[in-house]
């Protein structure tokens, strides 16, 4: 999370010195927060050597290719200060986003850590096992929720991601993000005079999984193939979520009034906003069922618990 914060204050640092008027090279050789200080002075280094900023951001990994190709629009375009402020603003938000999600984790998940410890104690009081399995039993079950959170990690890299679309929750989210970032740059390359095809391929390149860049890939091949507009093209081989929403409308509507840049970057906010609305939701449900979850099995060390103390009784008797 730390890393969104940092990209979020160097990207809202360079804009604002680049809008008083320092240059490139002089905004990268001020003092910057986190990892940044230490590759802002390589990139000015190669900004010195004759190298454009879209280049140099290029060859360092903690760019991903949404930045570096949004970069790149504003250097050609002039308007390098806005798709920095851009940046800053979407980092901002991503940041915010997911400190909302772990903190909202931090309470259940302490609950959980602590109800473990605490019946592993009365296991071993109760002596209902030898001390060599209770201290087993703890330990995978304090690693059980970060097992948990790698595997969901390794699978989301090893499902396609046309089966990760169809999935209720998962696809609708991932649907909604990755329009709002190929929107966006769609509109501030549009916004920027870029051509059509070049803002159509850009865009896509800067969509996060390999299900998405396919799709609008071939958009943009349908407009060099064919010179129809934007919204015929987006038309061809739309998926059911696309055809669900209101954005072939929007697009369909803009082409004819000639608002499109202003089009997709409303199209964008508003997939952003949809998203941003269905991860609070997640982030309030998640710890629910964790909750009651952990409940649940507090629950049943109670039962247990209890029954071995009175068939200790009964054995007595």
């Amino acid at each position: 999370m730390g890393a969104y914060k940092d990209k979020s204050n160097f990207y809202s640092m360079m804009a604002t010195l680049l809008e008083a008027g320092v240059s490139v090279p002089g905004t990268l050789q001020q003092p910057h927060q986190g990892c940044f200080a230490r590759i802002a002075p390589r990139l000015a280094q190669h900004v010195l050597a004759g190298r454009q900023l879209w280049e140099a951001v290029s060859s360092e990994k903690v760019f991903t290719p949404f930045e570096c190709s949004l970069i790149k629009v504003g250097e050609y375009s002039g308007m390098l200060p806005n798709i920095l402020r851009s940046l800053s603003d979407w980092f901002a938000t991503q940041h915010t986003m997911r400190s909302r999600i772990f903190l909202s984790l931090l309470y259940p998940l302490f609950i959980y850590h602590f109800a473990v410890a605490v019946f592993a104690f009365v296991s071993y009081i109760g002596k209902t096992a030898p001390p060599s399995a209770i201290l087993m039993n703890m330990i995978t079950l304090f690693l059980l929720p970060w097992l948990l959170l790698l595997l969901g990690k390794v699978l989301s890299k090893l499902i396609p991601g046309f089966v990760l679309n169809l999935l209720p929750v998962v696809g609708d989210l991932l649907f909604k993000l990755e329009t709002a970032f190929y929107f966006k740059v769609l509109g501030l390359s549009l916004g920027a005079g870029v051509s059509a095809f070049n803002s159509l391929s850009l865009s896509a390149d800067c969509c996060n999984t390999a299900f998405y860049r396919k799709r609008y890939g071939k958009v943009a091949d349908i407009v060099k193939t064919y010179s129809c507009s934007i919204s015929e093209a987006f038309n061809n081989g739309i998926t059911f979520r696309e055809r669900q929403s209101p954005i072939p409308a929007l697009l369909a509507s803009a082409e004819v009034s000639g608002t499109l840049p202003d089009a997709c970057e409303r199209i964008s906010k508003m997939q952003l906003d949809a998203a941003t609305l269905r991860l609070a939701l997640l982030s309030k449900a998640v710890p629910t069922l964790l909750y009651i979850g952990t409940c649940v099995y507090i629950a049943y060390r109670i039962i247990l618990f209890y029954k071995g103390y009175f068939d200790q009784i009964k054995s007595l008797l």
